[in-house]
């Protein structure tokens, strides 16, 4: 029997753009497969969209307290084997889940599986998208959204840090290279990123703040 994989999806107003997250996890080709929307604190239609599924999710509404508390309590209540993640605007390409599964099932010793993924923009944000691809910006690897690992991993390297509500990624993985677990990466793309004029990481730029913040941890600790 395949494993169980848990796939979780962190929301915050992102109405216009979720089921179409939902659609392409549910199209996967893996079974069994759970899929848990975290809603956190939308003022839109985001927990509408997600009930309009059924018990073909699972839902979880709670106050707002930002990506990494939403993707902590998905995590909190996911029962699978393996976890993975999807933000509400982005989309799974086909196959995405099996291929990394089959990745960590042939690669016993990964602990962290990361797949890459394309950016890709609505109109209107053309000049954007130029910027992007001359600086060679349009493929991403070490984020949330591609990672795949054990759900026991969460036990070794810990919870989300929810005091900071972008860069969580950066600090996370982080943690779990200090504590010597093995990260690959495939360079397989099989996740579209939406790029759009609410994309939080379009307007906030916050993955340089953490990396400056951990080489200066790093410094010190070496200094002491």
């Amino acid at each position: 029997m395949l494993p169980l994989v848990t796939c979780i999806v962190p929301v915050w107003n992102g109405g216009p753009y979720l089921a179409a997250a939902i659609d392409s996890i549910l199209a996967q080709d893996h079974h069994p497969l759970e899929v848990i929307v975290v809603d956190d604190g939308s003022t839109d239609g985001s927990p509408a969209v997600a009930r309009s599924y059924g018990d073909r999710i699972r839902l979880i509404e709670q106050s707002n307290g930002g990506a990494p508390a939403a993707r902590n309590a998905g995590i909190d209540e996911a029962r699978g084997e393996f976890v993975t993640f999807l933000d509400s605007d982005d989309l799974y390409r086909p196959a995405k889940i099996s291929a990394q599964l089959r990745f960590l099932t042939e690669h016993p010793e990964v602990d962290l599986c990361v797949c890459t993924a394309r950016n890709f923009w609505e109109p209107g944000l053309e000049d954007e998208q130029a910027r992007y691809e001359a600086a060679g910006r349009v493929l991403i690897t070490h984020h949330f959204a591609t990672l795949m690992t054990r759900r026991s991993t969460f036990e070794r390297v810990g919870r989300l840090d929810e005091s900071r509500p972008s860069g969580d990624y950066i600090e996370w993985f982080h943690r779990a290279t200090d504590l010597g677990l093995a990260v690959s990466v495939m360079p397989d793309v099989l996740i579209d990123r939406r790029m759009h004029v609410a994309s939080h990481s379009r307007v906030v730029n916050s993955g340089f703040d953490v990396v400056f913040e951990l080489a200066r941890a790093r410094i010190e600790l070496r200094r002491g």
